[in-house]
């Protein structure tokens, strides 16, 4: 091994160790909530009859200093416990998770005047049924004629008391970040917030982003009143929306008209998803493609367990609900499945690394390693060994392409100067002594290397100064 060599080998290994070198493991069983807290805790006027919040805390070193709310779609029977697969993935993802148990068993679906109606447009009565009924789960201040959801009881109150008794019990984890203390009373601070659900829960996402700035949208399931006219984008742009639904979901059409309001759908019907029966083999299902997806509304058509028993529409559940998830033969999700919920969640190349902390966001590299330290992983990183490899080759591919050895010194002095000073982190002088090498192999007699060679050597070189920021 040549000295040149030996140097580029002890300096990427050196640099190995600045590197994250994790293990994650894939599918897994769902993990039991760290905590399980009383809806009424911190606050006697909450009613328990929807159970109790669902926590998780993601281990310290996998923290992004972010909360996922996320909320159970409606019905009498849909509680936190149905919800612990995405629980888990959430918290895997590094958020600090809340499947919040709140009042989803108002009844926007049922006929008026008790509800909104299950049709696709609106109610002729009461005017802006959907939204004022959201409105009252979401603050419980009385705008709803077919709810009734008193201030103690709507999402607001239940997620910062939650949010209150999780800060005050464990005050090193991290809770308080997530509250807004500075306004006459404590409410959830939505800038750190992931807003997210299924269904009807989904839907109450989407009302908490136009009201507030959250930082990401994350709707899972179709919802009965997609195309009742509230559905708008407000505070939160159309950039922070992400979307899956099953194309057989009772409410796919419908459903459309919201992604269009949102800015994640050109047209309705969605292009590319209007033959009936539905083709399982369309290449723009997550079913037949690989992450990242390239795209914040994401289809799939996996079949539901069949272990989840009887209900009204299993593909509509099949979402998120883990009753109905498609599962691998061990029992574990669908890695299909997880794929597109870390897609919606943040984690674009499903590597179970949110982009914000990924260093190849585009390539699933769960092991994070960045032999030359740069920030940029291996597995994206077109030089993974950095600058210094990018010389090593040069000096490589110029006395490979050298017609005349006796010339060599005098390449090889500007870059072994470059090699050095990369090594160095002194970017002035590499790159001046690559502008040396250049002018070099520019000047050099005509039986030295052939005009494409020089060419080649020459851009190769300017690629370099280009990779170490040269001025």
């Amino acid at each position: 091994m040549t000295l040149l060599r030996r140097t580029l080998a002890l300096t990427a290994f050196a640099l190995l160790g600045l590197g994250y070198a994790g293990n994650v493991a894939d599918a897994q069983a769902a993990d039991p909530a760290t905590y399980e807290i009383a809806a009424n805790v911190n606050d006697a006027a909450i009613d328990t009859d929807r159970g109790a919040h669902l926590v998780w805390l993601a281990p310290a070193d996998r923290r992004v200093g972010k909360l996922l709310l996320f909320m159970p779609s409606g019905g009498p029977t849909n509680r936190p416990p149905d919800w612990k697969e995405i629980g888990t993935e959430g918290s895997r993802l590094g958020y600090h998770t809340i499947v919040l148990a709140y009042k989803n068993e108002a009844p926007i679906a049922a006929a008026p005047p008790a509800g909104c109606g299950n049709s696709v447009e609106p109610p002729a009565s009461p005017p802006n049924c959907a939204f004022d009924a959201r409105m009252e789960i979401l603050d419980g201040r009385g705008e709803s004629t077919v709810v009734n959801v008193d201030r103690a009881n709507s999402i607001e109150n239940r997620l910062t008391k939650v949010l209150q008794h999780l800060a005050e019990t464990f005050p090193a984890d991290g809770w308080s970040a997530f509250l807004d203390t500075s306004g006459p009373e404590a409410a959830p601070k939505w800038s750190e917030i992931v807003a997210g659900g299924a269904s009807l829960g989904g839907a109450q996402a989407v009302l908490i982003a136009q009201l507030h700035s959250v930082s990401r949208v994350a709707v899972f399931h179709g919802w009965t009143d997609a195309k009742h006219g509230w559905v708008a984008l407000g505070a939160t742009p159309s950039s922070k929306y992400f979307t899956l639904i099953h194309q057989r979901d009772n409410f796919f059409a419908r459903t459309c008209f919201g992604y269009l309001a949102l800015g994640l759908a050109p047209s309705c019907p969605l292009p590319g998803f209007t033959v009936v029966p539905p083709d399982p083999d369309n290449p723009l299902l997550v079913d037949n493609r690989q992450p990242p997806f390239g795209t914040r509304q994401l289809v799939f058509n996996l079949e539901p367990n069949p272990l989840g028993g009887p209900i009204n529409d299993p593909y509509h559940s099949s979402t998120t609900r883990d009753g109905w998830i498609a599962r691998e033969a061990d029992g574990t999700p669908s890695q299909k499945l997880l794929n597109a919920w870390r897609s919606v969640l943040g984690d674009s190349d499903a590597d179970q690394l949110l982009d914000e902390r990924d260093n190849c966001p585009l390539v699933a590299n769960s092991a994070q390693t960045d032999a030359d330290g740069d920030g940029e992983g291996d597995a994206c990183d077109r030089s993974p060994r950095g600058p210094a490899g990018q010389i090593a080759d040069l000096m490589d591919h110029t006395l490979a392409a050298l017609d005349r050895p006796a010339l060599a010194p005098v390449f090889k002095v500007s870059l072994e100067t470059a090699l050095r000073t990369a090594i160095a982190r002194n970017v002035h002088a590499a790159c001046l002594a690559l502008r040396i090498y250049e002018l070099a192999v520019v000047v050099a007699p005509s039986n030295a290397f052939s005009t494409a060679e020089k060419q080649a050597l020459i851009a190769e070189s300017r690629q370099i100064r280009t990779d170490l920021g040269c001025a």
